[in-house]
């Protein structure tokens, strides 16, 4: 195998490796609104409790 072949071989795994994590980010993106959101539920369940 030559050194073009090996470096086009090398891009395709990086930008495999790259789509994945760009996918896991924006699972984790989705999950951190998810929480944001529900604590902020609670948070107003709180308020409306201590009053």
């Amino acid at each position: 195998m030559d050194k073009y072949e090996k470096l086009v071989k090398k891009k395709a795994k990086l930008i495999l490796k790259l789509q994945d994590l760009r996918e896991k980010f924006k699972k984790l993106s989705e999950e951190i609104s998810l929480i944001q959101l529900q604590l902020e539920g609670i948070e107003n369940e709180m308020k409306k409790i201590k009053k």
